[in-house]
């Protein structure tokens, strides 16, 4: 059973750093985008109950620029969200670099509200 449990370990190890590096690729692009953009990002997927990685980071962004704001969501919509940011947040909380700095402080923003 050990060649399998390495072999299981190896793959989940594979997919996690894919993920991290995705979330990665995926901030330095939407962090440029105005806020209209991130706004229409996140309710488009919202909209289809698509609770995915651009959506998420399209509100983080937001939060960066403090133009996030929840009010107008839905209960469910928002847990949702939060959600999805805290296991973000799990994920990354060894990661070091810039772009990981920046979302665990869009984090900590976001949070707040």
């Amino acid at each position: 059973m050990g060649f399998f449990d390495s072999l299981a370990k190896s793959v989940g190890n594979a997919v996690s750093s894919a993920a991290v590096q995705g979330i990665s690729t995926n901030w330095e692009k939407i962090r440029k985008l105005p806020s209209d953009r991130l706004e229409s990002l996140y309710k488009d997927r919202q909209n289809q109950n698509k609770y995915d990685m651009v959506g998420m980071l399209a509100i983080l962004a937001l939060c960066k620029m403090n133009s996030y704001h929840p009010d107008s969501m839905e209960e469910n919509q928002n847990e949702s969200w939060k959600k999805r940011i805290q296991n973000i947040k799990k994920m990354i909380e060894l990661e070091s670099g810039r772009e990981f700095v920046e979302i665990r402080d869009a984090i900590e923003i976001f949070e707040r509200i």
